[in-house]
């Protein structure tokens, strides 16, 4: 599956956490070290099991725990107006 950083939102690093705001509503969120991570590869667009390998190599997880710390992090993402699922057409 394909997820989408929306359009209206900032981002500023600071240090291990990254916040984002939402320009259309104007709330601020804030990520961890791991959440800033896995926003990282989510716009590049990276598939869902290089995102896992990249917290196994990084933090001390399992492929499973990882999966589940990115599910749960992009039904938070999405809960906040944060991404879409992308629409890619099959060929």
């Amino acid at each position: 599956m394909c997820y989408k950083i929306k359009d209206n939102l900032s981002e500023k690093s600071l240090q291990d956490e990254l916040f984002i705001l939402d320009r259309t509503n104007s709330h601020v969120h804030s990520f961890n070290e791991s959440g800033k991570l896995i926003w990282a590869c989510l716009r590049q667009n990276m598939p869902l099991d290089i995102i896992a390998a990249e917290l196994t190599k990084e933090f001390d997880v399992d492929v499973e725990e990882a999966r589940n710390d990115i599910s749960d992090f992009i039904r938070m993402c999405e809960s906040r107006g944060l991404l879409e699922i992308c629409n890619k057409k099959q060929t």
